[in-house]
């Protein structure tokens, strides 16, 4: 994010509250069978999700999304899975990355 601390730490508390929030959505869709919220929060997460540089997780979002839009619910729970552990990964890494960011901010002149 171009070295913005700042934007960094907030672009992560969107991912932390908006993309928990999404999450939750998206089970609740799948769980009714309503391809087209499926479609929508799939859509939102991988929006979201591009901001980091996630490719894992945005393949699977972006998937997920497509699977929904074309009636694939099959494999819909597969790919949410792949897209839960994905995410995982993501806010895993991000404590990590967050210090990294605010190094660098420090070290700026």
């Amino acid at each position: 994010m171009g070295g913005d601390a700042e934007l960094f730490q907030e672009m992560v508390g969107f991912l932390r509250q908006d993309g928990q929030r999404w999450l939750q959505d998206l089970r609740t869709a799948l769980t009714a069978s309503d391809l087209p919220r499926v479609q929508l929060y799939s859509h939102k997460l991988k929006g979201l999700i591009s901001t980091f540089g996630a490719a894992r997780a945005g393949r699977a979002a972006a998937l997920l999304e497509e699977q929904a839009r074309s009636g694939r619910a099959d494999s819909l729970p597969a790919t949410a899975a792949e897209m839960e552990a994905a995410y995982a990964e993501l806010m895993a890494a991000l404590p990590r990355t967050m210090e990294a960011a605010a190094a660098q901010a420090v070290a700026a002149p």
